[in-house]
């Protein structure tokens, strides 16, 4: 087992704090690790990215070679574009959508979100709005390592573990607070990446995993998501949810709601109401 780990972001973000506690998590496990950092601006918002390199086998180098990188963990979009070239073509990409806007004319979020959702493997996740609902934004961080959780080489378990005893000095309520965050990002990966596994499109996927209310999302319900999305549908319920500001209230349950009628076609009605009636959920 091996496995090369780029992590990205700007300062601030706790992307150092990410590398302790998978570093952390690993070393319980006895497994190799090398880590190397790379630094950007000496203050709040510059480039920050750390190399990790995780094996079963000594480990000689704490640089990724370029095209070889296993994963791409970012918390920041710009920064998740700038390391693509660390990646090989299996590479998996996870990367929060939310923007650190620190230089001017940043680039078209949109084009950008575009371009990561080309990517074959990627799971985008809004961060900072599932690390607010977990109690602050800065957890975002957290959210992410969540996110990543069921792609690493170390245990959910052993990760969580290792959550608390790094936040244990701040206090009880900041562990839990970041354990919920965690568990956020890792119920928001997985809805997020077995929709695009049952072929409901990166498109409707990236847009549904943006209005999804955080909390369990089983699995099952992703086939009825898929329903929903008809053919026939598909350009009006896209523009639904990308002009819908809020989270879509019961999101894990709503398609079985929406697909009640006895033929089992879409209340596009009622869908319409729901995200009327909730425009402005938080």
């Amino acid at each position: 087992m091996k496995m090369d780990i780029v992590l990205a972001g700007v300062g601030g973000q706790g992307i150092l704090s990410m590398a302790y506690i998978l570093d952390r998590a690993a070393f319980k496990k006895g497994l190799y690790i090398k880590q190397a950092e790379v630094h950007g601006m000496s203050q709040r918002g510059g480039a920050v990215q750390s190399h990790l390199r995780i094996s079963k086998q000594p480990i000689y180098s704490d640089l990724i070679p370029q095209g070889k990188g296993d994963m791409l963990l970012s918390t920041e979009l710009l920064e998740t574009l700038r390391y693509l070239h660390l990646l090989s073509p299996e590479a998996r990409i996870i990367s929060s959508v939310c923007p650190v806007r620190n230089i001017p004319h940043y680039p078209d979020l949109q084009d950008i979100i575009a371009r990561m959702r080309a990517q074959r493997a990627h799971i985008l996740i809004d961060a900072e709005r599932l690390a607010r609902r977990a109690g602050s934004a800065r957890a975002q961080n957290m959210v992410m390592m969540g996110a990543a959780a069921p792609h690493l080489p170390v245990e959910v378990d052993d990760l969580q573990q290792s959550i608390t005893e790094a936040f244990a000095p701040k206090g009880e309520a900041i562990a839990r607070l970041n354990l919920l965050a965690f568990e956020y990002g890792k119920q928001a990966g997985e809805f997020y990446e077995g929709c695009l596994q049952q072929g409901i499109g990166a498109e409707f996927t990236y847009q549904l995993g943006l209005k999804m209310a955080p909390g369990p999302a089983p699995l099952q319900t992703i086939s009825h998501w898929k329903r929903v999305f008809q053919d026939d549908k598909r350009n009006l319920i896209l523009s639904i949810l990308r002009e819908y500001q809020g989270v879509i209230p019961g999101s894990p349950g709503l398609p079985l709601e929406l697909l009640s009628t006895k033929e089992g076609e879409l209340n596009l009605e009622l869908f319409q109401r729901l995200i009327r009636e909730h425009s402005r959920t938080p």
